[in-house]
């Protein structure tokens, strides 16, 4: 009796285990919250479910991961006081770790946050236009792509806010003392 509850018990397990939602990446998610708290006005601020392996694919007019970055967010309005801070890293190797199938649920790494999640497939013009407006702006992101020493990460934001307007950019983080902070971006497009 006692070796068919064992059995019992460790088929329920392997059951539960396997049925359990996935464990979300904990570096990739510790970079999707840091970058979520760079964003201004969050409270307004909208997500697509699911990272956008797409995203990631080489742009025309960016053939290639950045080597050159702008120090900064690029997300609020320059402080006058303080030239533009450029440097230098190279990319290049950053995203072939990234999987094209991959798929990373947002709402698993921001579980403790508050932006809204739309399922990819949503009419993002309708959520942030006219009368039935819900949010100011809806953010796609890539992946997480780390570099080989495990100390930088990328990835591609883009954003829609309605009608013409959006953007779309590189964002490098740095881990430092074990956190992940947002040390750059360089624009890809803008509307």
């Amino acid at each position: 009796m006692r070796v068919l509850r064992v059995g019992l018990a460790s088929l329920l397990a392997l059951t539960f285990l396997g049925c359990a939602a996935p464990v979300a990446d904990n570096d990739a998610c510790a970079v999707y919250r840091s970058f979520y708290a760079q964003l201004p006005v969050r409270e307004q601020v909208g997500f697509l479910t699911r990272a956008d392996p797409a995203l990631v694919e080489r742009h025309s007019a960016q053939p290639a991961p950045p080597t050159r970055f702008e120090r900064g967010n690029g997300l609020m309005a320059p402080d006058p006081e303080r030239p533009l801070e450029h440097f230098d890293l190279d990319t290049s190797a950053y995203f072939e770790g990234v999987r094209s199938e991959e798929r990373i649920s947002l709402p698993e790494c921001l579980t403790s946050e508050a932006p809204r999640f739309y399922d990819n497939g949503v009419d993002v013009l309708r959520l942030v236009e006219g009368s039935q407006r819900e949010v100011v702006v809806v953010w796609r992101v890539s992946p997480v792509a780390f570099a080989p020493d495990g100390q930088h990460a990328l990835l591609v934001g883009a954003f829609s806010c309605g009608g013409l307007c959006g953007g779309g950019a590189y964002y490098l983080f740095e881990r430092v003392n074990g956190e992940w902070t947002l040390l750059g971006h360089q624009g890809l497009w803008v509307s």
